[in-house]
């Protein structure tokens, strides 16, 4: 799987290698690595429920070590239910989601956190808005990430707030400040 969404990522990111070693330890790896011509580098940990159960203080010391080290900008980790997010960089997945899926909501994340630079986010938004699978409010645990899929498919905003405010008992991740209920104080939600 992870090979699969590493394809999805560097064909609208480009410039994406695997396996890229963090040079004070030979044994440590950084699973993705992204370097952007105007932007941040961006190094992505895909995160399985089986092999990282358990392992939330090593993910997160591994994270730190990669961005002091400057092998990355930022990471962002990619975790499978039931993980849970470690730090507002991760995004959470369902099981046995798609690779499709998984990038989508990889990349909505990324734009969501305004690390990708201007034509990378127009990258994202074309492939959203010409996808001819729509991706479920179930797969996009970000509130933000819900937003910004419905404003690239242009879908009627109040619909999204609703589906929001559906799942506000069942929330897993708080809404972010930077957008309102009635528009986008960032500007990609046009």
């Amino acid at each position: 799987m992870e090979i699969e969404v590493f394809t999805l990522l560097h064909h609208v990111l480009g410039a994406g290698e695997q396996n890229v070693a963090v040079p004070s330890d030979g044994r440590m790896h950084l699973d993705m690595r992204f370097r952007q011509d105007h932007g941040p580098v961006i190094g992505v940990e895909y995160d399985g429920a089986y092999w990282h159960a358990g392992k939330e203080i090593s993910d997160t010391r591994k994270a730190r070590r990669v961005v002091s080290e400057r092998v990355t900008d930022v990471v962002m980790r990619i975790r499978e239910e039931p993980l849970t997010i470690l730090s507002s960089e991760d995004v959470v997945v369902r099981r046995n989601e798609s690779a499709s899926t998984i990038a989508t909501v990889a990349l909505l994340h990324l734009v969501h956190m305004d690390v990708v630079d201007s034509v990378a986010a127009k990258r994202v938004a074309d492939m959203v808005s010409a996808s001819a699978t729509t991706i479920s409010e179930q797969s996009v645990t970000c509130d933000d990430c819900w937003l910004l899929d419905g404003s690239f498919r242009h879908a009627d905003p109040d619909s999204r707030w609703n589906d929001i405010d559906r799942r506000h008992s069942t929330r897993r991740r708080p809404l972010r400040r930077g957008f309102s209920r009635h528009g986008s104080e960032r500007g990609y939600l046009r």
